[in-house]
């Protein structure tokens, strides 16, 4: 099933924030973020709820068509575009960058966080979000480092001596199955770091 035929089949869209989300980033001084993998905009409508000046990104047209619907219905000012996460580049940098429940192998990621760390201002923040998966619970065609703990994912941005980790831990918690009503069990990973003023990346 590709990305656009599972929004299109969801019975309980994701409108409400990661948990995470509200849990880091609550208070914090609002500037521009960028949501990249917005899937639905949960995290996005809740950014711009806040004041954040927010631009949503995903792979799916569905998925980005119902951020503009349900923005327009609720009055949220977020920019959209439809891009593969791996190679959006954007204008400008962001003072927040969001990267939920995309999942690359690690040489894909390395690229990724190399490229957003330049794309953040000094004094920007940086969250992931991931599943994480045992090689019994893959998905087809699955492998098993698309899906690292925080402490992995925490290591390979050691190359990046720019950014320094606030927080990260893994955690059990009831996901929405979005397909069917209802939530589902999952391990997940989450980290939160930011960009050390003095540290200046050219995109």
């Amino acid at each position: 099933m590709s990305f656009d035929e599972e929004y299109l089949q969801n019975k309980m869209h994701w409108t409400r924030p990661d948990e995470r989300i509200i849990e880091w980033l609550e208070g914090v001084p609002t500037d521009r973020a960028l949501d990249l993998g917005a899937g639905e905009g949960g995290n996005s409508f809740w950014l711009a709820q806040q004041g954040w000046s927010v631009t949503s990104v995903d792979f799916s047209p569905v998925a980005v068509q119902f951020i503009e619907q349900h923005s327009r219905e609720k009055g949220y000012s977020i920019e959209t575009e439809v891009a593969d996460a791996l190679k959006y580049k954007g204008e400008g940098k962001f003072d927040l960058i969001l990267l939920s429940f995309m999942h690359f192998s690690k040489e894909e990621r390395g690229t990724l966080f190399s490229r957003l760390e330049k794309q953040l201002e000094e004094g920007g923040l940086l969250v992931y979000l991931g599943l994480i998966k045992t090689e019994e619970e893959l998905p087809p065609g699955g492998l098993l480092d698309e899906f690292p703990s925080s402490e992995k994912v925490v290591e390979e941005m050691k190359s990046l001596p720019s950014l320094v980790v606030l927080n990260l831990g893994d955690q059990v918690r009831e996901l929405p199955i979005g397909i069917a009503e209802g939530t589902y069990v999952a391990k997940t990973a989450s980290v939160i770091v930011r960009k050390e003023r003095g540290h200046v990346g050219t995109i």
